[in-house]
C-alpha cells in the first residue's frame, strides 16, 4: 500500500486533489472584498461607465494612446470590475493554475506526485497579500497575478516538450494565446522573451528543430513591438517622472542600474519576506549537511550565509542596533547612497552581492556540480533581472511589491527543483515537505483572516 502525505496517497496526481486546490481557491476568491476600492473604480470602471458609455473599443484605444499598452489585459480588468462572478471564477481557475503548474514545469506529467503539488501550494501561498490586493483586487490580479499564473500556463507545453513529451494542438494553443495576455504586461514580456532565447539556442546546441518555438517567439515578439509603439507608455512616462520621480531622467545608465539591483535585493533579503527565508534557510540547511558531508568544504560556507546575513539584518530588533541601523540608513530613493569614489559607500551592495553570488555558487554545489544546476541558476538570475527592470522606471516606488510577483514565482521553482533533484534520504525529503505544508497552510489561514 502506498504510503500518505497529509491524509492523500503518494501517488500520481491525483485529479481530487486538484479539485480540492480549486475550492480552497474559491474560497480565497470568495472572501475578496470587491468594493471598488483604488484603481478598480477610479481607473477602470467609473471612466468606462461615465466617459465611454460602455464602449470597450473607445476606453481601450484611449488608454493605449493615452496611458497604458495593456490593452490585452486592461479588456479584462473591465470585464472583471463590471462582473464579480466572472473575476472569482477566473481567479480561482488561475490560483489553481499557479498552484499545481511548478511541478509540472520541472518534472514529467507522470512524475509529479500529490506531494509536490502539496509542496508548491504551500509555497504560493507565503506571497504576500499585496500581490492581489495592492491597487484593488480586480486591477491588482489582472495586471500582475493572472499574468504571473498565465505566464507559467503558456510556458507548459515547451516544458512538455523539453521532457519530450507529445504535446496537443490544444494544450499548444492554450498556450499561445496564454502568452498574448502574459506578454502584454513588460516585466513578463521580457521575462518571457529572455527564456524563450534561452531555450533557441539550446535547441541550436541540441542542433534539434526550432519550429515548435517560432509561434512562440512570433507572439512575444509582437506583445514587445506592440508595447514599445504605445504612445500612451511615452505620455505616462513623461507624466509620472514630474510626478514620482523628478530627476528620473538625470540619473545614469549605471545608476538606473544599481537602483534596480539594490532596491530588489533589500527587499528580498532584508524585509522579513517568508518564501525567500524558506528558500534561504533550505539552503542553509542542505549546504550544512554537505559541508560536514565533504569533510569541511570550503564552498559549503557559502550556501549558509544567505540565511544567515539576511536573517540577522532582517530581525527587528537587531535593525535597531547602530551598526545594521546605520546599514539601513545608507538605502534611499535613489537605491542606495554609493559613490564611486568613497568605498564605505558600497558597503550596502557588497553585502548584498555577497548574498546573492552565495546564493547563486551554492546551487552549483548543493547539485554537486551537475550541468543540470544550470536550471535553478537561470531562475535566479531571471528573478533579479525581473525586477531589476524597475529600475528604468520612475515609478520603481510607487509601483511597490507587486512587481516581485514573478521573482517569488522564480524563488518557488528554485525550491522546488532543489526539493527534488538534491541527493538526501527519502524521509529528510518528506519532513521537508510536511514542515513546507504547515508553513503555507498558516499562511493561507491568516491570509483568509487579513482579507
Amino acid at each position: 500500500m502506498k504510503k500518505r502525505f497529509l491524509g492523500v496517497r503518494e501517488g500520481i496526481a491525483n485529479p481530487l486533489v486538484l479539485l480540492l486546490f480549486f475550492l480552497i481557491c474559491l474560497v480565497f476568491s470568495s472572501y475578496a472584498q470587491l468594493n471598488g476600492a483604488k484603481d478598480d473604480n477610479f481607473l477602470f470602471l467609473h471612466p468606462f461607465i461615465r466617459k465611454f458609455d460602455h464602449d470597450y473599443l473607445a476606453f481601450l484605444l484611449h488608454r493605449y494612446s493615452t496611458w497604458s499598452s495593456r490593452s490585452v489585459i486592461e479588456l479584462f480588468t473591465l470585464l472583471g470590475v463590471q462582473f464579480h462572478v466572472f473575476w472569482r471564477l477566473a481567479n480561482s481557475v488561475l490560483l489553481t493554475c499557479a498552484i499545481a503548474l511548478p511541478p509540472y514545469l520541472l518534472k514529467k506529467n507522470r512524475a509529479v506526485k500529490n506531494v509536490d503539488l502539496c509542496v508548491s501550494a504551500a509555497l504560493f501561498f507565503t506571497f504576500p497579500l499585496t500581490f492581489f490586493n495592492e491597487t484593488g483586487w480586480v486591477a491588482t490580479t489582472t495586471n500582475y497575478f493572472w499574468v504571473y499564473s498565465l505566464g507559467l500556463v503558456s510556458f507548459y507545453p515547451i516544458a512538455k516538450f523539453l521532457h519530450r513529451e507529445p504535446v496537443s494542438k490544444f494544450a499548444y494553443g492554450v498556450g499561445l494565446l496564454s502568452l498574448v495576455y502574459a506578454s502584454n504586461q513588460e516585466q513578463m514580456g521580457l521575462l518571457a522573451f529572455g527564456f524563450l532565447i534561452v531555450f533557441l539556442f539550446y535547441l541550436l546546441y541540441q542542433k534539434k528543430s526550432v519550429l515548435f518555438l517560432l509561434p512562440y517567439l512570433i507572439v512575444n515578439s509582437a506583445s514587445l513591438l506592440f508595447i514599445a509603439l504605445a504612445g500612451g507608455n511615452k505620455t505616462r512616462y513623461a507624466r509620472e517622472v514630474r510626478h514620482w520621480f523628478s530627476d528620473f531622467d538625470q540619473l545614469s545608465l549605471l545608476r538606473k542600474v544599481e537602483l534596480g539591483y539594490s532596491s530588489t535585493l533589500r527587499h528580498l533579503f532584508f524585509d522579513q519576506q517568508l518564501t525567500i527565508l524558506l528558500v534561504t534557510f533550505f539552503v542553509f540547511c542542505l549546504a550544512l549537511a554537505k559541508f560536514f558531508e565533504r569533510k569541511h568544504s570550503a564552498v559549503g560556507i557559502l550556501g549558509m550565509l544567505p540565511f544567515i546575513l539576511s536573517g540577522l539584518i532582517s530581525l527587528p530588533s537587531l535593525q535597531k542596533t547602530p551598526l545594521i541601523a546605520k546599514l539601513l540608513l545608507m538605502f534611499n530613493h535613489y537605491g542606495t547612497v554609493i559613490k564611486i569614489h568613497q568605498p564605505t559607500t558600497w558597503i550596502p551592495d557588497l553585502i548584498l552581492s555577497v548574498i546573492f553570488f552565495s546564493l547563486l555558487v551554492s546551487l552549483v554545489y548543493l547539485l554537486d556540480y551537475d550541468p543540470i544546476s544550470v536550471v535553478p541558476i537561470l531562475f535566479l538570475v531571471a528573478g533579479l533581472c525581473v525586477r531589476l527592470v524597475m529600475g528604468f522606471s520612475p515609478t520603481i516606488w510607487a509601483s511597490a511589491t507587486r512587481t516581485y510577483i514573478f521573482t517569488f514565482g522564480l524563488f518557488s521553482l528554485i525550491y522546488l527543483f532543489l526539493l527534488e533533484y538534491v541527493n538526501f534520504g527519502k524521509n529528510t525529503r518528506r519532513y521537508v515537505s510536511f514542515l513546507t505544508v504547515l508553513i503555507g497552510a498558516g499562511c493561507y489561514i491568516h491570509l483568509l483572516f487579513t482579507m
